[in-house]
């Protein structure tokens, strides 16, 4: 597992911010965060690679540039979560690709929002929790699980999401 901050030089984290967070980019509604999370308040998303067909054609001018800097050979899947703040919610552990065991494959998160949330990643090492805090990636092994603790104290988070097999 890796952190970086300030993962992305400040005009490039910039300007996907301004496009993350205008009023012109379309989000949808999930009603669950992982698979059978009852407690869920759900969540919103917006799928610019899902099981590595492209969704959104700004994929390449969006986000493109990170997964450059990710040394990516080939994405599956890149979203953009967005968590209102709802109390001390949290979601349950999972894997992203739960189908694909023997994929060995990458996450990488990449925060644009600093706020108490937490992301909570179960390493061979133990349990290791990452803050949210804007501009900053965490990278590790796509088969580990790992769950979100959500935020109280802002009324939006939002994140990249990013799946991929690594060069």
């Amino acid at each position: 597992m890796e952190i970086h901050d300030e993962f992305l030089d400040k005009k490039l984290f910039e300007s996907i911010k301004q496009y993350l967070y205008s009023p012109d980019f379309s989000w949808y509604y999930n009603e669950f965060d992982t698979p059978e999370n009852e407690k869920s308040d759900g969540f919103f998303t917006h799928n610019f690679i899902n099981d590595g067909i492209v969704g959104d054609q700004n994929y390449f001018t969006a986000i493109g540039p990170i997964f450059q800097k990710l040394n990516c050979r080939f994405p599956l899947q890149a979203r953009a979560n967005l968590n209102t703040r709802n109390g001390k919610m949290e979601s349950n552990f999972h894997v992203d690709q739960p189908n694909t065991k023997n994929l060995h494959y990458k996450i990488a998160l990449l925060y644009f929002t600093t706020c108490n949330a937490q992301t909570l990643i179960k390493t061979p090492d133990g349990l290791k929790k990452v803050d949210s805090k804007e501009n900053r990636a965490v990278v590790f092994n796509g088969n580990l699980l790992h769950r979100t603790i959500y935020q109280t104290d802002s009324k939006v988070r939002i994140i990249l999401n990013l799946n991929y097999i690594e060069n």
